[in-house]
């Protein structure tokens, strides 16, 4: 295949570096600590590489001594996988950019962006995202909220929010590689502030593909997670 002509399809970018703070003393790294025998990340590449997502992967780090540690993983379990790593930024946004830019320009037609604290991603589910970005440029897992949800008014007083539309962003979340990259440069231009990928591509007003998800995919944040992680990796065995 020649690169540059012949554009190859997905490159994927693994958050890893995020500080952990909510964890509080639990754990040192969420994304090293090993939860029933593996880590984190090792079960994010896992899942990637039986889904034949890709076979070029960039790993956001944190700081050297975390770069080696992710490094050491990847060489041991998914030996020949292409990875690269890019220190991250201040803010998650900063560091998603990095990754965007240090990607070869015009050799990737998607980019996929994951956060390796949501270590339990299935396979099947990245299979779904396949499906739905053949009829999509973006394309993100998602569920349904479940519970009821109100807004509180000035007045105090509680309105309904119907929860029938209404869909809770999960990752990865995929997007074309020329326009997710753009979307980022001018929101850092702008210093515009967002908690996911989808909240920076909205701005290019184009359409997102929800995928839902029918499998368990939650995100390691506090130290109760952890017990949650152990039960549901017992389930899924």
């Amino acid at each position: 295949m020649k690169v540059g002509k012949t554009k190859i399809e997905n490159a994927v970018i693994l958050l890893a570096g995020g500080s952990g703070r909510r964890m509080g003393h639990a754990v040192e790294d969420k994304v090293l600590a090993r939860i029933a025998g593996k880590s984190l990340f090792e079960r994010v590449l896992e899942s990637f590489k039986q889904a034949e997502i890709s076979n070029h992967y960039s790993v956001v780090y944190r700081d050297a001594e975390q770069r080696d540690a992710l490094k050491r993983i990847a060489e041991h379990s998914q030996p020949g996988m292409q990875v690269s790593f890019v220190e991250g930024g201040k803010e998650r946004l900063n560091s998603v950019y990095n990754a965007l830019i240090s990607l070869p320009q015009e050799t990737f037609e998607r980019v996929w962006i994951h956060d390796c604290a949501r270590g339990l991603i299935h396979s099947e589910s990245l299979k779904l995202l396949v499906d739905a970005l053949r009829n999509s440029d973006a394309a993100v897992l998602a569920h349904r909220v479940k519970d009821s949800i109100k807004q509180q008014q000035s007045d105090g007083l509680l309105k309904d929010v119907p929860r029938e539309r209404l869909w809770a962003m999960e990752t990865p979340q995929c997007f074309a590689q020329e326009s997710i990259t753009q979307a980022y440069k001018a929101a850092i231009n702008e210093g515009m502030a967002a908690t996911d990928d989808v909240g920076i591509y909205e701005r290019t007003g184009k359409p997102v593909a929800l995928v839902e998800n029918p499998y368990n995919n939650p995100k390691l944040t506090t130290e109760a997670d952890l017990a949650y992680f152990e039960f549901s990796l017992k389930d899924r065995t």
